[in-house]
């Protein structure tokens, strides 16, 4: 199994570039129509693939607007006026999103503004805090020497040019643990740093960690910049990570595409000349559609909720894919934040040492303000992952429950459990952030595209398989 970082930037222009080779494709079949459920970035890669080749395509969101998990939220600045912040995944790495950095100039999203990369580490009972921030290290009430605790972190940084292939994919976090304190890494950097990132960008709650595979941890973290020698140019988009949504949704609409917003799929039902798709909206009410092909671009759970005759193969895949969930707030309450100001950064992380048998989920705050340097009139505006107490309601913009995939990275034998051995079966096909790891708007954008091609294969058997193959080389057919 390789990483993207196998791959220069060349080549993936030259997947895109094959991939625009194949608009001048003629659909010889434009009657055959197409469902896809889910409008995240996913379900819009898939329709994007299949309007550039002419198939008639419905695209179902239960949202007001598409993006998934690129969600904005409403604030009112200091002057009343009531504006957009982005509030669920808002940055990432120019240096590793490839597909999506294209996506988004293409649809004229690209205008980034670079976002700040310092963390703090903060334990909430002794009030320890570590901040790092451009190679500098701010302590309080901690004994630790940050000289040494920088060095680690860089020398971490490097860490995949010490592990063999087979150490970085059959090692769960309990020996890579053990192969660290061998290599004489410090407790105060496996508890103050590695431990908090791993838990905040997982949603794996510390007393389930030891057992979580350490490949795909090590796949995110590359993807990041943490590690692989160089640290990643993150950025987010000026006017909010959502807009792409809105640009796509416009162009979707102006080239055939059916959009239908608000509009939950309660139901399919498989017979031998289509696929019927029970829906309801609050206003039209329920509604039966018929198609000869759908798309779920969902969790894997909710595909298996909607399909209502699942065989035994589609139901022992679809439910084994394992999520964690996540209480999200977006939120000004500064008790989140460590009680020195001055360690405030972008993004704040909880030790859980004393408290862990209280709450032993990953805790995470995002400082917004910070992150995405918002203009100085807007109010501080936190994201916190499962805070660690009740926040104060008067103070709260609004929650949400998120659901973080984990893939199939639990599986040791996934040869007979990846959803590759499903796709197209009963005209049935799946994409998402689950189907590739290490489940970001980058993989999930790709698995989109792939199952597109792989559906368009159907009818045109020239067509050109570039995500397909991207996939395939990136991750091996064990996963798609």
């Amino acid at each position: 199994m390789k990483d993207s970082s196998h791959y220069s930037e060349s080549y993936h222009d030259d997947i895109i570039a094959r991939h625009k080779y194949a608009e001048s494709f003629n659909n010889p079949n434009p009657n055959i129509r197409i469902a896809i459920i889910g409008g995240g970035v996913a379900g819009m890669g898939a329709a994007k693939t299949l309007v550039e080749t002419k198939f008639p395509v419905t695209l179902y969101e239960i949202n007001e607007r598409l993006g998934g998990d690129a969600l904005a939220i409403d604030i009112k600045t200091q002057d009343g006026k009531t504006v957009q912040v982005d509030g669920g995944v808002s940055d990432f790495n120019l240096n590793t999103y490839f597909q999506f950095r294209a996506f988004l100039e293409e649809f004229g999203a690209a205008d980034y503004t670079n976002i700040r990369n310092d963390v703090s580490f903060s334990s909430l009972k002794s009030k320890k805090t570590i901040r790092i921030e451009e190679g500098k290290c701010y302590f309080q009430d901690a004994d630790i020497d940050p000289l040494l605790f920088l060095q680690e972190i860089e020398r971490f940084s490097h860490i995949t040019q010490e592990l063999s292939i087979k150490q970085q994919t059959t090692m769960d976090v309990q020996e890579f643990l053990k192969y660290l304190r061998k290599k004489k890494y410090s407790e105060d950097f496996i508890n103050f740093f590695l431990i908090p990132k791993i838990t905040g960008a997982w949603l794996v709650d510390v007393e389930n960690l030891n057992k979580f595979p350490i490949d795909g941890i090590l796949k995110f973290f590359k993807y990041h910049g943490i590690i692989g020698g160089k640290q990643g140019k993150r950025v987010c988009i000026k006017k909010g990570i959502y807009t792409y949504a809105d640009c796509f949704a416009e162009w979707f609409i102006s080239n055939g595409g059916n959009l239908k917003l608000h509009t939950q799929v309660n139901r399919i039902f498989i017979s031998q000349n289509f696929i019927e798709v029970e829906t309801f909206h609050k206003e039209r009410g329920k509604r039966v559609e018929h198609f000869d092909h759908v798309i779920f671009a969902t969790k894997p759970k909710q595909a298996l909720n909607i399909i209502g005759d699942a065989n035994q193969i589609e139901y022992r895949i679809l439910s084994t894919y394992p999520t964690n969930h996540a209480d999200v707030y977006y939120h000004y309450d500064e008790r989140v934040m460590p009680s020195n100001k001055k360690a405030w950064a972008a993004f704040n992380y909880y030790v859980y040492d004393e408290i862990r048998k209280e709450n032993p989920n990953a805790c995470v705050t995002y400082w917004l303000n910070y992150l995405q340097q918002l203009p100085s009139e807007f109010p501080n505006v936190f994201t916190t992952v499962n805070p660690p107490f009740e926040l104060d309601p008067t103070k709260i913009y609004c929650h949400k429950r998120l659901e973080h995939p984990l893939g199939l990275l639990l599986h040791r034998d996934i040869s007979e459990t990846s959803i590759h051995r499903v796709q197209g079966d009963r005209r049935l096909w799946f994409c998402g952030s689950y189907v590739v790891p290490p489940f970001l708007q980058e993989n999930a954008y790709v698995s989109g595209l792939s199952v597109a091609e792989r559906l368009i294969r159907n009818y045109l058997p020239h067509f050109p398989m570039a995500y397909t193959e991207l996939v395939d080389h990136m991750y091996g057919t064990e996963y798609f």
